[in-house]
């Protein structure tokens, strides 16, 4: 081979090789703007038919229009969101794999020994989809036609008065220990296995109020079965005009929501992120997935990472200050 055919070999060698070196980053990122390639999965931690599961499958209904892939809804229930969670820690960081969040997810770590994870470290908020405020219920025959008279009559009668909790740790829970403490009276927190059993014990008679989402009440604040004395969040809400908010009798404090978020590992690159939370903030802007929403009693507030994060990290402060305050302890 003579030198001049040896030469142009080289130049043809060093060519290519650049040419690899510059398609590298290409490639990479190539890929990660054709994400998602496969389906995705939809981690649930909570059995089918509750308010979460109802809504992820309304979401991931539309959310096929603007990923290209199914997204497939997958309940983990048990350990109080425990086990949902640990199972989307244990997944790959590469976006196929959500999970939703409510304050449950959220309080774990707080109050249940052996809980490890931290929903604000651990996890990328991409979406804060719905919020729906509680509101205080009484029997619909119940003397209490005011929460200034129920709120009196529990510091006639300290200790007296019993509000029912769905469960140790529960969003009415933390509200029940708000209006405790607020109110600076003592009522009986009463935990129940659930709602399902609540609404019985109030309708019955044998638990005097409870703290449930709006939306699962209004049509039995409607019928007379129940009434209605305030609701937790800062306007009326247009399900219930005529019920007062808190803010509206003097305790502002007590602004408080149910919500349904969407995370994914925090190692999550940002362009997947990024292309996660803008289907969830397309898919949100649907009329028909809102008005769905809407008959639920929820509002849909369609916050994206950024927002989301703030909203989150706010929740999590107000409800470090009532575990401190009420000494909420870890429990098995």
């Amino acid at each position: 081979m003579n030198s001049r055919n040896f030469a142009r070999r080289q130049t043809m060698l060093l060519w290519a090789l650049a040419l690899t070196l510059i398609s590298v980053p290409f490639v990479n990122w190539a890929e990660g703007a054709e994400f998602p390639t496969k389906p995705l999965e939809l981690v649930i931690q909570a059995p089918p038919g509750g308010d979460s599961d109802t809504s992820a499958r309304l979401i991931v209904e539309k959310m096929r229009d603007y990923l290209s892939q199914p997204v497939t809804v997958v309940n983990k229930p048990g350990g109080g969101t425990v086990i949902g969670t640990l199972s989307a820690l244990s997944a790959p960081a590469d976006g196929y794999t959500i999970i939703t969040a409510s304050s449950p997810m959220m309080t774990a770590p707080f109050l249940r020994k052996g809980v490890r994870y931290n929903l604000l470290k651990d996890f990328t908020p991409i979406n804060v989809a719905v919020t729906c405020p509680q509101v205080l219920i009484v029997k619909g025959d119940a003397p209490w036609k005011t929460v200034e008279e129920f709120i009196a009559d529990a510091k006639k009668r300290p200790g007296e008065i019993t509000i029912a909790i769905p469960a140790y740790g529960a969003t009415a829970h933390f509200i029940s220990e708000l209006f405790k403490m607020n109110m600076k009276t003592d009522v009986t927190i009463v935990p129940k296995e659930g709602t399902g059993q609540c609404i019985p014990a109030v309708l019955g008679g044998h638990i005097n109020a409870f703290f449930p989402e709006v939306g699962i009440m209004q049509k039995y604040i409607e019928a007379g079965s129940f009434r209605a004395l305030a609701v937790t969040s800062d306007k009326r809400h247009k399900d219930l005009p005529n019920v007062p908010t808190f803010a509206e009798k003097g305790f502002p404090d007590i602004e408080t929501y149910s919500y349904i978020a969407y995370l994914v590992r925090s190692e999550t690159p940002s362009e997947i992120v990024e292309r996660l939370a803008k289907a969830f903030k397309e898919t949100l802007k649907d009329k028909e997935l809102t008005g769905a929403f809407e008959k639920m009693g929820f509002s849909v507030v369609n916050y994206g990472p950024k927002e989301s994060a703030e909203f989150l990290a706010k929740q999590e402060e107000k409800v470090l200050k009532i575990i401190k305050a009420a000494n909420m302890g870890p429990k098995e």
